[in-house]
């Protein structure tokens, strides 16, 4: 055996581990990865229902080009945040960090539809935002007393 068939041998073994390697992160990644999608996928377009909804009552045209971007660059943001999480929590092996990382995305969705839904049914909110950030910070003791809901007219509702 030559030193030219050995330093073959050995590169060809070590590209091959490397390839391993790299197809099991991969399949680690998008296995972590799919409950989220499928997950962003509905909430996206439960947004976008509302948005609708609420953009009609608020007497603002909706242009369906618009609509459509807009929601496209939602999906590709939160794909993009979506294998962020997976891959850091697949690299470290961590599996909470995918959860921290997509609790705070979906979150800020959670906090779009329900503003949206209450728009649409005739009440404004305030401190929403604030309530899902003490929550994260302090679960066990959530004071709910910045949350606003008014009626559209102005008055508090309790």
């Amino acid at each position: 055996m030559t030193f030219a068939e050995s330093n073959s041998t050995s590169a060809t073994v070590a590209q091959g581990s490397v390839s391993v390697l790299a197809v099991t992160f991969l399949h680690d990644t998008f296995t972590l990865m799919f409950p989220f999608i499928f997950v962003a996928v509905i909430l996206i377009a439960v947004d976008l229902f509302f948005g609708i909804a609420a953009a009609h009552k608020r007497n603002e045209g909706v242009r369906l080009s618009r609509a459509i971007r807009r929601t496209t660059n939602k999906f590709v943001e939160y794909a993009c945040w979506i294998i962020l999480a997976a891959s850091l929590a697949v690299a470290f092996k961590t599996p909470s960090l995918n959860w921290i990382f997509l609790a705070l995305v979906i979150g800020n969705e959670m906090i779009s539809i329900i503003t949206n839904w209450l728009f649409v049914r005739g009440k404004k909110v305030s401190g929403l935002p604030e309530f899902f950030l003490k929550w994260l910070g302090n679960k066990a003791h959530v004071d709910t007393s910045d949350i606003k809901i008014t009626e559209s007219d102005g008055q508090e509702q309790k």
